[in-house]
């Protein structure tokens, strides 16, 4: 039953982690895109 838990918080851990990776890529797509926009509208 430990042994079960553990798995199960390690493989929650992992998830996380990857989802905080996809939505920090994300963010720094929109981030370039809000970038090239600004520069667009300023030059």
């Amino acid at each position: 039953m430990v042994r079960r838990l553990g798995a199960m918080s390690a493989d929650r851990r992992a998830r996380w982690r990857l989802g905080t990776v996809a939505v920090g890529r994300a963010w720094r797509r929109a981030a370039a895109a809000a970038v090239k926009v600004l520069r667009r509208v300023v030059v």
